[in-house]
């Protein structure tokens, strides 16, 4: 899971709402795929401005997966193993580890060559979300340019594109 900001002309009367942390106006996408890069969640509509985070937090998949509502898969057996684990989304450090999530070990203090190793397969995991946004912005190139439409038929061509 991770998010995208998708560029926009000027909104009149925003102020900096959309000004994102990139210099430039935009909306946030955020979205989750599988291993294919087929996108299983998307949610569009924050502000620039936002954090992933944040936009993550004002979400119904957020709010369902906290109570335990979300109709996420059982656990399973890894291939080629006894271990049974949940499934879970693979998520920047800047998330909070939670029974849904899984980050990233932090380099604020020297990894163990076991942590490097988990982050550099965690990364690689990453990566899927990462192709995905680069296949669609790779496929549909209105989508390297400012949409110089009103905000609610911007978001819906990112829509109506993913």
């Amino acid at each position: 899971m991770d998010g995208k900001e998708i560029r926009i002309q000027t909104p009149s009367i925003s102020g900096s709402l959309f000004y994102c942390y990139k210099k430039f106006h935009s909306f946030k996408l955020l979205a989750a795929c599988d291993a294919y890069y087929r996108f299983s969640w998307v949610d569009i509509d924050d502000y620039g401005s936002v954090s992933d985070v944040s936009a993550f937090q004002s979400t119904g998949l957020y709010r369902a997966m906290e109570r335990g509502e979300a109709n996420l898969p059982a656990p399973a057996r890894l291939p080629r193993s006894a271990m049974v684990l949940p499934h879970f989304f693979v998520v920047d450090e800047i998330f909070a580890v939670k029974h849904y999530s899984i980050s990233p070990h932090l380099r604020r203090h020297p990894l163990t060559r076991r942590e490097r190793i988990f982050n550099y397969r965690l990364f690689r995991a990453k990566n899927c979300i990462e192709d995905a946004f680069g296949i669609l912005t790779g496929r549909w190139r209105i989508l390297h340019i400012a949409l110089a439409f009103k905000l609610n038929k911007s978001i819906a061509i990112v829509q109506a594109l993913i």
